[in-house]
């Protein structure tokens, strides 16, 4: 098969009316930098809609990102937020690093450190700035979203959850986002 074959196979969802993609793809937002707005803006100008991790990002630096994509593409692109608390529990950093530092040994670095904190920033002033610069789409991620996607909305914004249940699945809806989507764990 050539590339006219390829060329003239489009797949067209609501989705792509919706948010103005030519392709039915959302780009995973990752928080920790891994989603740049180099990445998120080469999504977009491919046809998809690219997605910035607003997780761990204080709202001057949210602002800068936003600001790079807008710089880089003018088509759609949105922010996502995690609703859930971070992960509890479930988590020994001490029992990690002694396992890690067998191998900063061999490697000749120093042993890693037990007492690890994440930034955290005001959810309520990172939306600020996505609300203030009129990001097209608003993503949340496992969690009740109250009232935001009726903000979202007034704003003229499309909206994104993720879930991980029917529940949640069923409470996102009620609250009126335009998609739903189950995480990607493998």
């Amino acid at each position: 098969m050539g590339s006219s074959w390829s060329s003239s196979l489009r797949l067209r969802t609501p989705l792509c009316d919706l948010l103005g993609i030519r392709y039915p793809l959302v780009q995973a937002p990752m928080a920790g930098g891994w989603t740049t707005p180099e990445l998120v803006s080469a999504v977009c100008e491919a046809g998809g809609v690219g997605v910035l991790a607003g997780a761990r990002i204080s709202p001057q630096r949210l602002q800068e990102d936003i600001r790079a994509v807008k710089a880089r593409t003018n088509r759609p692109f949105g922010v996502n937020f995690l609703l859930a608390p971070p992960e509890q529990g479930g988590g020994d950093v001490a029992t990690v690093q002694r396992f890690l530092d067998g191998f900063r040994e061999e490697l000749g670095l120093a042993p890693g450190e037990t007492a690890l904190s994440l930034p955290s920033w005001p959810l309520q002033e990172q939306l600020e700035v996505v609300f203030e610069e009129g990001v097209a789409v608003l993503s949340l991620a496992m969690g009740d979203p109250g009232e935001l996607f009726e903000r979202a909305h007034e704003e003229g914004m499309s909206t994104i959850a993720m879930v991980t249940s029917v529940e949640e699945a069923v409470l996102v809806a009620e609250r009126g986002t335009n998609m739903v989507y189950p995480p990607n764990y493998q």
